[in-house]
């Protein structure tokens, strides 16, 4: 077939395959499907937001790291991307490295939304799933493609939001 199994997809990170919940996936299960989208154009997908405090705020991003894209694969309503981690600007409770490969995990048999393209480097912000130690990429998350002022900006915003906090919010 030519298709690396991603690790993240391996049977023990999932319920006992013996048990009638199981959702332990096997690549026989998953590629044998049609995994080509039918319709590209009624995939929700938007274009990439600017980055402004106020979005940053609202949407209250787990992580923001600067990686590059390796690749990203469908496998029916689920869509990996392998990410080279370049630069760790903040992280949750799920430990991100720089200098790390990482799964970023989409719910969408779209691909990635926003998307993010093979070979080019991102600022990427999203959500993380601390039960299953997953980085998140969905339709709330932001990739943009490069600059070094976005992780200025995260900088500024993240120590300005310790002071509100210290200070209580006055």
């Amino acid at each position: 077939m030519g298709f690396i199994w991603p690790p993240a997809l391996e049977c023990f990170s999932f319920p006992d395959v013996t048990k009638a919940e199981s959702v332990c996936l096997t690549p026989e299960a998953i590629l044998k499907q049609n995994t080509t989208i039918k319709n590209p154009e009624n995939c929700p997908c938007f274009r990439h937001p600017k980055l402004k405090q106020r979005l940053y705020l609202k949407r209250r991003f787990d992580f923001a790291v600067r990686g590059r894209v390796e690749w990203s694969e469908t496998f029916g309503s689920l869509t990996l991307s392998n990410i080279e981690v370049i630069e760790v600007f903040k992280h949750g409770k799920v430990r991100i490295d720089s200098v790390s490969r990482e799964i970023f995990w989409t719910n969408t048999s779209c691909g990635t939304c926003p998307r993010l393209d093979p070979g080019r480097e991102y600022f990427l912000l999203g959500h993380e799933d601390v039960t299953r130690q997953r980085l998140l990429y969905t339709h709330l998350s932001v990739g943009l493609e490069w600059r070094k002022k976005y992780a200025m900006l995260i900088g500024k915003w993240e120590k300005a939001k310790k002071q509100t906090s210290n200070t209580g919010g006055n």
